[in-house]
């Protein structure tokens, strides 16, 4: 009788532990994805066509982050199938958070440029795309490029695993002759720094842990859309490219002698 009693006992306390685990289980936090819209309306500057000048805008260009130290991201990240294995980076423009941005500042460009007074053909998805006839009508080739760094430190805060962030990034924006492809003119936009803390629990979910860092990136690089834009507007100056096109077409009739 006895024993049947301890063992009874035995498994209401093992019965009583899985349940006590799988209520912790239950409580690990879980944080959805923000899916960033990055809308932006331009305003218009100079009047439609006035520039003289046309443009086609290429595809953004993403490169995947550096981390830096690494540490447990690389293994976390390949287990969410976030992480460029070819160079062991972080591949953050394939987070759902920035979805959006591709097509959205691709857009945002070119309605910049219009606002600026130049025309717009497109869009094309790669340059061999765009018929013949309208490549004669394209002066300039811009493709949009965006880099993004992530710097990891440790934050010591007993019973949790907290990690300050900080990321940095740059736009790039590289102007080509539609007809020749020549590299003609390029700039570098910083993109402001964004500081956020990663806190976790010592159980969390992997995803979770990511979902929190780049919910903050994706808000970050939203609420910076205007200003990258205004940035943008004043590099992209109708009365220098109007320049770079005097000089393009002086360059090619030296080119035909």
């Amino acid at each position: 009788m006895r024993n049947r009693l301890m063992i009874a006992l035995i498994m209401t306390i093992l019965i009583a532990g899985k349940g006590v685990a799988s209520a912790k289980e239950d409580q690990m936090e879980v944080i959805e994805p923000y899916i960033a819209e990055f809308n932006y309306t331009p305003v218009a500057n100079n009047p439609p066509g006035s520039a003289v000048v046309t443009f086609a805008v290429a595809k953004v260009d993403f490169f995947s982050a550096d981390v830096t130290p690494k540490g447990s991201w690389s293994d976390q990240l390949k287990a969410i199938g976030k992480l460029d294995v070819q160079d062991d980076k972080m591949a953050w423009f394939a987070f759902p958070q920035v979805a959006n941005f591709p097509v959205k500042f691709r857009r945002a460009i070119a309605e910049v440029l219009y606002a600026n007074g130049f025309d717009i053909k497109g869009p094309y998805e790669s340059y061999d795309v765009i018929p013949p006839a309208y490549r004669k009508m394209i002066d300039f080739y811009l493709t949009p490029k965006i880099k993004l760094a992530f710097s990891v430190s440790h934050v010591d805060k007993p019973g949790t695993l907290t990690e300050k962030v900080e990321v940095n990034g740059t736009v790039i924006l590289e102007i080509r002759e539609m007809k020749s492809k020549d590299l003609i003119w390029t700039m570098e936009l910083p993109i402001q720094k964004m500081e956020l803390i990663s806190e976790m629990k010592p159980s969390f979910y992997t995803m979770t842990k990511y979902n929190g860092i780049m919910n903050d990136v994706a808000k970050g690089l939203e609420q910076q859309l205007p200003s990258i834009m205004n940035s943008i507007a004043s590099a992209v100056a109708p009365s220098e490219m109007k320049a770079l096109k005097k000089g393009s077409a002086t360059r090619k009739g030296k080119t035909a002698y």
